[in-house]
């Protein structure tokens, strides 16, 4: 264990990003489990990344009636500019950023499991690992190697305890502020190479820990 573990139900603002999908009903799915699933005392600030040309998805999301500003985004040509508006955006004193990503579908649990391991690793970058239902083997999550400059690499399971990772997917990470704050937000052209290796580098640089939380917090369709 990196660090000793937080006060429990201490207030938690977390900035929440989530990227809208082309499959509508999962996009959906994941916000409303978002604001349902979390833990009682997490306040969140959502912000929902969707293409311009999905006009009818991001009218769904402003049907909802929940508190959330919807970003929009031409392509993946415009995503780093985008990105570094949306965390601009993020409130000042928000004490983590939660991404996640568009082609997962959470479990119930996700966000208490997060909750769990936080605690233990205040300090720590938390990966959530996702099953294909596919293979029956794991779909996303943290890597044992991964090639420089390359989208290539091999998953790392953690099975029953938090395991090291030297790289991850984007489909459920949390970034606590004093991770943001010693390195930054993985906004970066290099966040698309090599599955956020040099995001984990520079965080390793930091004595800041990145670690895959333990089973699986949803299924992933690649």
């Amino acid at each position: 264990m990196t660090n000793s573990p937080s006060t429990a139900n201490q207030s938690f603002l977390v900035a929440v990003v989530l990227r809208a999908t082309e499959n509508r009903d999962l996009t959906i799915s994941n916000i409303k489990q978002i604001f349902s699933m979390k833990p009682a005392h997490w306040t969140l600030a959502v912000q929902v990344v969707g293409e311009r040309k999905d006009e009818a998805t991001l009218r769904l999301i402003d049907s909802l009636g929940l508190p959330i500003n919807t970003v929009t985004a031409a392509g993946n040509s415009s995503w780093v500019r985008v990105m570094k508006k949306v965390v601009t955006q993020f409130p000042q004193d928000a004490q983590a950023t939660l991404w996640v990503g568009s082609s997962c579908a959470l479990k119930s649990d996700a966000f208490m499991r997060i909750e769990e391991y936080r605690k233990q690793y205040p300090n720590g970058i938390l990966v959530g690992q996702f099953l294909d239902e596919a293979t029956g083997l794991i779909g996303a999550g943290g890597y044992r190697n991964s090639k420089l400059l390359s989208r290539s690499g091999e998953l790392a399971f953690a099975e029953t305890l938090p395991r090291d990772v030297v790289a991850f997917d984007d489909q459920l990470v949390l970034i606590p502020k004093s991770a943001s704050d010693a390195i930054g937000q993985r906004t970066s052209i290099w966040r698309h190479i090599s599955h956020n290796r040099f995001y984990v580098s520079a965080a390793k640089a930091k004595r800041i820990g990145c670690f895959a939380i333990p089973g699986y917090l949803g299924t992933y369709s690649g």
